[in-house]
């Protein structure tokens, strides 16, 4: 999900969460949804209270360096997945900046935003507020999540952002698919922990009949006997195409 968030001074929290019981729904404790009326939601409002624990410090000295301060108050919108979200982030921006004084933060941008650079839409090294340029115009936040996410700094930047999936070593993927994947046969199986018997073997076609091996590869563990003779013949024939 894609957010902005709103760093805002000379402002109180109640002062805050008035003007937003005036101009969005509530949706909750100290929690909104924008626009009123809507059969769904496209942003969802709230309070931002983890800045100083999650901002890193040139997020911090940035805002000192704007604001004069850090922010009194901090507001996050989250722009649901469903639309693309810029006309709507524009319009929750205009309202709550022409109400109140402070900057806005995209994610993908390390810039503070003020209401003019949005309404003009300025450029900060080639990019504007909450615009994705190498989307097309009809991209939701999952279209985003498919490629990799493009964060630009201050001096321009552009640091390439891997997804949890790229981030991961080969081994360890491989090894979170084996792991899966034996968690839903003994789910199957039911018989978690057991190995299998030298009928099951046979059964699986892996070793000739007459073996007294036991089949203790990983991957047979969907040959493992279920508890009860329904089962058994349940899972007969899925022991037999598995294998």
């Amino acid at each position: 999900m894609r957010s902005v968030f709103f760093n805002l001074t000379r402002v109180t929290r109640q002062e805050v969460a008035a003007f937003f019981y005036e101009i969005a729904e509530a949706n909750g404790p100290e929690a909104w949804r924008w626009p009123v009326g809507a059969e769904s939601a496209s942003l969802y409002l709230g309070f931002y209270d983890d800045l100083l624990a999650e901002a890193e410090d040139e997020d911090l000295i940035m805002l000192r360096e704007v604001l004069g301060s850090l922010p009194d108050v901090s507001v996050v919108v989250n722009v649901s997945g469903r639309i693309p979200g810029e006309a709507e982030v524009w319009e929750i921006s205009r309202l709550v900046l022409n109400q109140f004084q402070g900057v806005a933060w995209d994610d993908a941008i390390d810039h503070c935003w003020t209401l003019a650079e949005i309404e003009s839409n300025a450029l900060f090294h080639g990019h504007r507020f909450f615009v994705d340029d190498d989307l097309g115009s009809d991209a939701g936040w999952h279209v985003v999540a498919e490629r990799r996410h493009v964060r630009v700094t201050r001096s321009g930047q552009r640091l390439h952002m891997l997804t949890l999936r790229e981030s991961m070593a080969p081994s360890v993927r491989k090894g979170i698919g084996r792991f899966w994947l034996d968690h839903m046969a003994d789910r199957r199986c039911g018989v978690a922990g057991e190995s299998t018997t030298r009928g099951d073997v046979d059964r699986c076609g892996d070793q000739p009949s007459g073996e007294a091996e036991s089949c203790n590869r990983r991957r047979h563990d969907y040959c493992r006997p279920a508890k009860t003779e329904r089962r058994r013949r349940r899972w007969r024939r899925s022991w037999r195409r598995r294998c």
